[in-house]
């Protein structure tokens, strides 16, 4: 590979895992909101 398309590839691999932070945190922060809320669907179980 040429130098060019190294760097190309090293800031569009940047520009993903930036992404991928940036909407795991945003899907925490709804998570969150939700449980605090009380919006949040939890799976109970009971003996019966």
């Amino acid at each position: 590979m040429t130098h060019r398309s190294l760097r190309l590839c090293a800031i569009l691999g940047t520009i993903g895992i930036a992404g991928m932070g940036c909407a795991l945190a945003l899907a925490g922060a709804a998570v969150w909101d939700a449980a605090r809320g009380g919006r949040l669907i939890t799976l109970t179980w009971s003996p019966s």
